[in-house]
């Protein structure tokens, strides 16, 4: 049998592991052998230790829908999560949902930064002085920084409902309503 020696750096710590048939419960004089297991056996160990840890915390964790927070600016936009972007300071990640009911107006605004949005739900909008037009299911919309948009009304029997991701200046006011 061959048995060939190497190390495996985790987190910084080097392990020794072997690779091989031997098992590492038992030495060959039948005492254990604890000192250098297979790195098989690690993977399978760690691999359960992981499936079990994040069991657990799907079991414990509280839904999303349950931490939710309605937004202070906008009554229809329940906000799911809020973070600093990792290696940019200054700046956040805000990902949330929206609701705009058949009648409801999302009113002119801009962003401190960048606006992603996915229709979850097509509706049919209309600006004061145009026509309506449709928002697709499916869709999605970029707003650049500074770049002032919606203005619109929901229009007909079909709600619009939006997934959003907003980078943007942290402290600074998510929609800004004011004239630029």
């Amino acid at each position: 049998m061959t048995v060939t020696r190497f190390r495996v750096v985790i987190n910084r710590t080097a392990w020794p592991f072997r690779t091989g048939s031997a098992s590492f419960r038992r030495h060959p004089k039948g005492q254990p052998d604890l000192s250098v297991p297979r790195l098989e056996d690690f993977m399978t160990h760690r691999t359960r230790f992981t499936a079990s840890f994040g069991m657990a915390l799907l079991i414990l964790a509280i839904p999303p829908e349950l931490m939710a927070q309605p937004a202070v600016d906008s009554p229809q936009r329940v906000e799911i999560k809020r973070v600093d972007l990792d290696r940019a300071p200054g700046i956040e990640v805000v990902v949330s949902t929206a609701e705009y009911k058949p009648g409801e107006t999302l009113p002119t605004h801009f962003h401190h930064g960048l606006e992603v949005a996915y229709i979850l739900q097509g509706a049919t909008v209309q600006v004061p002085g145009q026509p309506p037009r449709a928002l697709p299911t499916g869709a999605s919309v970029l707003n650049q920084r500074g770049i002032r948009h919606a203005g619109f009304t929901v229009v007909g029997e079909t709600s619009l409902k939006l997934f959003t991701v907003h980078i943007v200046d942290k402290g600074a006011p998510l929609f800004d309503h004011s004239a630029r």
